[in-house]
Formats: C-alpha cells, structure tokens, sequence
C-alpha cells in the first residue's frame, strides 16, 4: 500500500541515494557514501543511517540491475553484482521486505537530467524544502543518487507520470 512508510533507495558503488515517504508524501532523505569495506557493510551502514531519519519501514523499494544484451551494455557487467549486494544488506539492516524495480520501469528511457527536473515538478513545496535541506549536505556529484531515489519513490506512489 502506498500510504505505508517506506524507503526508496538507489544503491551505488560510490553512493547511495534514499528518500523517505509516509502517506504518499517524501519526509526526508540523503545519500549514504559507499565505505570502504565489502558492499554488504556500505548496505548495512545505508540501513542504520536510514533508520535513525525514518524509524521502522514497511518496505524498501530499489533500483534492480538488469544485464543487457552485449551490444547494449556498459562496463563490467560484475560491477552488477555488489549493487545487488547494498539493495539486500540495506533491507536486511530495516528488517524489511525489498521490491526491486528495473530503471527502464521507473523511467523509460528518459535521461537523468530530464527525469530529474520532472521529478522537482511532482514535489510539493514541503517536500521540495526537504530536498533543499537535503542537498546543501550532500556532495554535488552524489546528487543525482539522491534525485534517482526520489524518483523511485515517485513512480512507487504514481506521482512520477
């Protein structure tokens, strides 16, 4: 159910973008830094940082890999395999259920900075003050985690399209 409190999450190598949302409404959100160790501890760290923002979620919803065909790939397809790893240590740290969902679902093929610029579209003002809070703390490079994992959270709640 959509009014559920829930994490949506974008694992990455470098970072990891996640966003809060209670009653079909983003509450907070941020980027969690890959940390030196395995993917397993970046996942675990994501969950215990989500965790003290948003308390007990009923469901994380993430960003599921897919390997493509050979001609459409980009890089190490095994690079594949540790984002997997992040998506499942992060639930397990919640102690809750994952919902994978590919890229191609969530946002067609639409590029990052367009799906980006839509989703500050579909933020009410609230929700957009967060995201400022939000993003004068994180990195600017590691932004566009945090803009992908509200992006989630949008088609998740069918406020994206």
């Amino acid at each position: 159910m959509i009014h559920d409190r829930f994490v949506s999450l974008d694992p990455g190598s470098n970072a990891t973008g996640w966003a809060w949302w209670e009653g079909g409404e983003l509450y907070g959100g941020g980027v969690v830094r890959g940390t030196a160790g395995s993917a397993v501890d970046t996942g675990i760290d994501a969950g215990r940082v989500i965790q003290r923002h948003a308390g007990a979620v009923a469901f994380v919803v993430y960003e599921r890999m897919a390997i493509y065909k050979f001609t459409s790939q980009k890089g190490d397809q095994n690079d594949l395999i540790p984002l997997a790893e992040i998506a499942g240590a992060t639930c397990g740290a919640l102690g809750a259920r994952g919902e994978p969902v590919l890229a191609r679902t969530w946002k067609g093929q639409v590029p990052k900075d367009v799906c980006h610029a839509r989703c500050r579209t579909r933020l009410n003002a609230r929700e957009l003050r967060i995201v400022e809070a939000s993003e004068e703390i994180v990195i600017a490079s590691l932004r566009h985690n945090f803009w992908d994992a509200i992006g989630i959270g949008l088609w998740k709640i069918g406020r994206l399209w």
